[in-house]
């Protein structure tokens, strides 16, 4: 158990209560794929952030010891395909364990630097590994984009530990969110 200072008094805090506070933010989910000539590999991710607009970053955080995470780091780059709404069964496909033949039967071309782009992705980031940080049971990696694209439509998130997607009014690019930005 750790301990957190909230309002100068200490309060103990544990993994459940971390969860709990994580499963109230929806957070986009997406399938990083990597690949090194034949050898390709994905999984699905939740824990993506962008990082900086100039150099354009982003960071992704990987369970250690997964075959995705240590060919990504083998590699040096990665794509992160931001899923579909209506690409649930796809995202448990990718969040399967160790094994499962995960392009097959997966609609997935080649890419800039050849990393596989996913077919149901409604956006895609193509980025090399700039920096790899030990962040306890995972490796934080922020990565330089090198290309993207939008395919357009409805994002896939993850909120309440479910898959939804969220409630979109206008998805006009000029509209006051983007405006405010």
């Amino acid at each position: 158990m750790s301990q957190s200072v909230i309002e100068d008094q200490l309060v103990e805090w544990d993994t459940e209560s971390f969860r709990d506070v994580l499963r109230n933010l929806p957070v986009p989910v997406g399938i990083l794929t990597t690949a090194d000539g034949t050898q390709r590999d994905g999984l699905t991710i939740s824990s993506f952030n962008s990082v900086s607009l100039n150099p354009p970053l982003v960071s992704v955080s990987l369970t250690r010891n997964k075959p995705a995470t240590d060919l990504t780091l083998q590699t040096g780059r990665f794509a992160i395909n931001f899923l579909a709404s209506d690409s649930v069964a796809l995202a448990n496909h990718f969040a399967q364990s160790r094994g499962v033949p995960k392009f097959e039967s997966v609609e997935a071309e080649d890419g800039p630097g050849g990393l596989p782009t996913l077919a149901e992705a409604v956006a895609v980031l193509y980025a090399r590994v700039r920096d790899v940080h030990e962040a306890g049971d995972h490796y934080l990696i922020t990565g330089e984009v090198f290309a993207g694209r939008v395919n357009g439509g409805v994002p896939l998130v993850r909120y309440l530990s479910q898959y939804t997607a969220p409630s979109v009014e206008s998805r006009d690019s000029t509209d006051a969110g983007r405006a405010a930005g």
